[in-house]
């Protein structure tokens, strides 16, 4: 019973990419709180649409290189229609939308649907398998959504010292969530010679350069914020010991659930932060 819940439960929100998307939701929702911005679920929506249809389009490009893929599971016709939805959903965001939040979405769209695609002058590698690109890739994509798309809804923008700051501090929590996550997958990214900062670094040394970046910022909120003491910066704080608690903690040969969970469950909790 315990086993067919868990299994149920990872396809619900991880084999779903549900959980993820929530992270990302997290992140921008989070954001509006930081910066002072009034609440709006224009951008929160906006912001996991996107990413669930990223996710779709990736498992699509998936579906065309190896039909036989562990994680290939469901009919084609599925993926596109759940494609199809995200991107009606993603539109109709967008319809609501000011021009520049448009333009935002419009520039960084084909990069992020295409992170899955091979790339023809790197002899057909994946752009997010060429060195170097995945982690700094999505961290700063997720950063630049959860702050710049509820930044630029709102006509008056906020400080540029606030959003210099939270950006900082969501890229270094994304950062290290990332690389945790190919931690996990060492291995199998040795062995498809993927250049990962865990395969460059090994287990011992990606563990204390994400702890690093987790020291560095605590001095950052505690050194540089004006707000220090207010609930949001407390809240990220928390956030970013969370961070270093599961990059020292969490085992690599953790189910992806529990893996999931910890690490994602982070930028979900910072979400839910906005309603203490």
């Amino acid at each position: 019973m315990r086993a067919r819940l868990a299994r149920g439960l990872t396809v619900l929100l991880v084999e779903s990419h549900l959980w993820v998307a929530l992270a990302a939701t997290g992140l921008t929702l989070f954001a509006q709180s930081f910066l002072g911005l009034p609440l709006a679920w224009y951008p929160a929506a906006l912001v996991f649409a996107s990413t669930m249809l990223i996710y779709e389009v990736d498992e699509l490009f998936d579906r065309v290189r190896s039909s036989s893929a562990a994680h290939v599971r469901r009919h084609p016709w599925r993926g596109l229609a759940c494609a199809g939805l995200y991107a009606v959903a993603v539109a109709f965001c967008l319809i609501a939308a000011p021009a520049s939040v448009r333009y935002l979405v419009g520039c960084g769209a084909v990069p992020c649907l295409l992170y899955g695609a091979p790339v023809a002058c790197f002899k057909g590698a994946r752009l997010r398998a060429l060195p170097g690109v995945k982690p700094f890739f999505v961290t700063a994509a997720l950063t630049v959504a959860a702050i710049g798309v509820p930044s630029m809804w709102v006509v008056s923008p906020p400080q540029s010292g606030s959003i210099a700051l939270l950006a900082m501090c969501l890229f270094g929590i994304t950062l290290c969530n990332v690389t945790i996550f190919d931690l996990r997958d060492l291995d199998q990214d040795a062995h498809q010679s993927i250049s990962t900062i865990p395969v460059i670094l090994g287990v011992t040394g990606t563990r204390r350069f994400c702890l690093a970046v987790c020291a560095g910022l605590l001095c950052l909120l505690v050194t540089t914020s004006s707000l220090a003491g207010s609930s949001p910066v407390i809240a990220l704080a928390c956030a970013v010991g969370a961070t270093a608690l599961y990059c020292g903690a969490l085992p690599t040969n953790s189910g992806r659930l529990t893996y999931a969970i910890a690490v994602d469950g982070v930028p979900v909790l910072l979400g839910l932060s906005i309603l203490s």
